[in-house]
């Protein structure tokens, strides 16, 4: 297998044709990279057939290819001719006139093969460059093929570019018939979704040679007008930019086609995606591209979906190789490179990414050298502890993330422009500027909040009444809240009325909530797994199998003792954001306890995506106990669930181990006997030596994200080395 093609074209070259051989030959030579030089004499009319015909068939350990056109075909055919000889998996154009210099062949290889990008380009520097006539039109065509095609690049028309076989030949692959049609490569690369990396380049004089252009081309100029107009219509007309998930679709055909919005919900998605810039920060009508190929990923092949978390996690770990120095460092010290992840289950290979490790490094290790702060958002979450904690998210990860947010509640029933009701804090912790894209965001969407910090038991029935006027089609919330609106409809029977879904976040809500909702509310109840660091990570659908894995974003592992947790055991959630290169976190421990399920067949699902099981709860919920064992969080939540007759609400808070308060909320029915109940009933789980104290309290406070939290640990643990039930 050939490492690198190079594929020079050759047209009345006979004075730099033996040079430029011997140039590639002697900077590839102590080079550990197989290659190959292929020649392609273009119909020339002097000596250059001859001078190729000649040359040995090796010429120190450099391969020569060589490839006759009768008649000149120009410099986009020979590419093509000469890819069609390539045995190489990159393939690297450059002149024959040696003005691209063949040392930074080596460069260019180097940058393609340690980073994430598809295509490296040598943009032509300026340095010694003739500044005469044909370099100011050259400076023209490059502004006006930017602002034609709305990209943002130094050299356009630059033909010395290096990439991956399969996407050269994609970009190569073009509708129309053009003059010039080497100089649309890179306008072909970035509306087929490819990621193009530009390095400055010397281009130097010619030394012998002459170029078959005029000084003052009044003819090629013509045809260059004739091509701009063309291309107008082959890509900004007729096909439109891709990202990376309609690239994959191309070669990659869903099972199923989504289903399609009516006329009314359709035009009113196109204009809520128009409008991006006034109701979203950090965000832009991209978004509204990615939603769209979502919808048909969704449906791909448990195989096909695999495949695609292959190439972007090979991708990210490449980034990260070369462009993160705490990932640089880490992997070094294992002697781990990226071509080592050759499959899924090599991920194994990289460390785990702790919270302490993010706020240890956090400015600027994690950080990508090349992220840029304008098109990256902080987030902070106050974490089961209150203490805060900060992470980044780039401009493409927030964009994904909404199109994966979107796409997903849909599979509760709900479509884009169908009234809905929040129950969320909507502006906590906004400025002034995003509270009126928010609240603008909110009329966009036909969404009505209920602010979940204000729901008590005097507002409820107010607030019952405003969701029954909206009349919405999916109420979507905290499980605390839905917890509020549970013990309401117990003490309110006569309260009815009717949505179809209900979706349900940031907490576990116990079956007999859930239960009760589902039965009083005529609906069904849909749990969203998600959290501040990555919005929606695994959602419910009416398959009633688990939560479905957002596998286009995320690759989830559950993990016991350190290696994949079976079927129907309990894992601590490592999650890889595929998405966001400007602060990669990759296996990063989020805290959470989930079951692990058989994704061994999922052909007989509608989405085979991986799913995950119920949610445990927290690893920092995890308490200690006198016999040695640790309780999660789910524990109390199904150990209480039979005394809801008794109980309003609880909290567990552990110090230290070996000893727990426990808080409550009495009812009315509530007395010693009962008291005397729930701890004999506990200390058969948590050792008879376990010392608990029961506080009676009037409130659990909510921390400051509106969610209460049912058990707090204080107690610091790696949950790898535990034994927990």
């Amino acid at each position: 297998m050939i490492d690198l093609s190079i594929i020079a074209p050759c047209y009345n070259e006979e004075n730099n044709v033996l040079t430029l051989v011997i140039e590639i030959s002697k900077k590839l030579y102590k080079s550990n990279i197989t290659h190959e030089l292929i020649l392609i004499d273009d119909g020339s009319k002097d000596d250059t057939l001859n001078k190729i015909k000649n040359l040995n068939e090796f010429y120190l350990d450099l391969r020569i290819v060589k490839v006759y056109h009768k008649n000149n075909k120009g410099i986009f055919e020979s590419w093509k001719s000469g890819l069609k000889k390539a045995n190489g998996q990159i393939i690297c154009f450059i002149d024959s006139d040696l003005q691209n210099p063949p040392g930074e062949i080596l460069n260019l290889y180097e940058e393609l093969i340690n980073s994430h990008y598809d295509i490296v380009q040598g943009s032509r520097s300026n340095i010694g460059r003739v500044k005469n006539i044909r370099f100011i039109l050259s400076v023209g065509l490059n502004f006006l093929l930017n602002f034609i095609f709305q990209i943002k690049s130094n050299d356009n028309k630059s033909g010395f570019f290096l990439g991956y076989k399969n996407c050269i030949e994609d970009i190569l692959n073009i509708k129309f018939k053009y003059y010039f049609a080497h100089t649309f490569c890179r306008i072909s690369a970035e509306y087929k979704g490819y990621e193009v990396r530009e390095i400055e380049t010397l281009f130097e004089k010619r030394k012998t040679g002459k170029s078959f252009l005029a000084d003052f081309p009044l003819a090629g100029i013509c045809k260059t007008f004739y091509d701009l107009l063309i291309g107008f219509i082959e890509f900004r007309i007729l096909d439109k930019k891709k990202n990376e998930y309609e690239r994959f679709l191309y070669s990659h055909k869903p099972l199923k086609e989504p289903k399609k919005k009516s006329l009314l919900k359709k035009i009113f998605w196109k204009a809520y995606i128009l409008l991006t810039p006034f109701h979203k920060w950090t965000i832009s009508s991209d978004f509204g591209s990615y939603y769209e190929a979502l919808k048909r990923t969704q449906y791909l092949s448990s195989k096909d979906l695999k495949e695609l978390q292959l190439l972007k996690l090979q991708k990210l770990v490449r980034h990260c190789y070369n462009q993160v120095p705490y990932y640089k460092k880490k992997f070094d010290e294992i002697n781990l490179k990226p071509s080592d992840i050759k499959t899924l289950d090599d991920i194994i290979k990289i460390p785990t990414l702790s919270k302490d490790d993010i706020r240890e490094n956090i400015y600027f290790k994690l950080f990508s050298k090349n992220h840029n702060k304008r098109n990256m958002l902080k987030i902070v979450t106050s974490g089961s502890t209150g203490q805060p904690f900060v992470v980044y998210a780039d401009k493409k990860q927030l964009e994904i993330r909404l199109a994966s947010t979107i796409r997903s509640a849909e599979w509760s029933g709900w479509e884009f422009g169908d009234r809905q009701v929040r129950l969320w804090h909507q502006t906590i912790g906004m400025n002034f500027f995003q509270v009126f894209k928010e609240k603008l965001d909110a009329i966009f969407m036909r969404r009505l909040f209920i602010p979940a910090y204000e729901m008590k038991e005097k507002s409820l029935e107010n607030f019952f009444n405003k969701i029954k006027k909206h009349k919405p089609v999916l109420i979507d919330g905290y499980a605390e809240s839905f917890n509020f609106l549970s013990q309401y409809l117990t003490n309110h029977p006569k309260i009815k009325f009717k949505v179809k879904s209900i979706m349900s976040s940031a907490q576990i809500l116990p079956d007999p909530v859930r239960d009760l909702i589902e039965t009083r509310l005529d609906c069904k109840v849909y749990d969203k797994y998600g959290s501040r660091e990555f919005s929606g990570i695994a959602y419910e659908d009416n398959s009633n199998y688990g939560h479905i894995v957002q596998m286009e974003s995320y690759i989830v592992e559950l993990l016991k003792n350190n290696i994949p947790a079976k079927p129907n055991e309990d894992g601590e959630v490592i999650v890889t954001d595929l998405n966001n290169f400007s602060f990669p976190l990759i296996r990063y421990r989020i805290g959470d306890l989930a079951e692990a399920l058989d994704n061994s067949d999922l052909s007989k699902f509608e989405i085979q995506m991986d799913r995950i099981g119920k949610i445990k709860g927290r690893t920092q919920a995890l308490v200690h106990c006198s016999n040695g064992k640790w309780l999660p969080g789910t524990f109390f939540a199904h150990f209480f669930k039979e005394y809801s007759d008794f109980i309003f609400q609880f909290q567990v808070v552990q110090e230290q181990r070996g000893e727990f308060d426990l808080k409550l909320i009495k009812t009315d029915f509530y007395n010693s006997k009962i008291e005397n109940k729930i701890l004999e009933e506990l200390k058969v789980f948590t050792g008879s030596d376990t010392k608990i104290t029961i506080l009676y309290v009037d409130e659990i406070k909510l921390i400051e994200t509106v969610k209460r939290s049912p058990v707090i640990s204080k107690v610091i643990v790696d949950i790898q080395k535990l034994d927990y039930i």
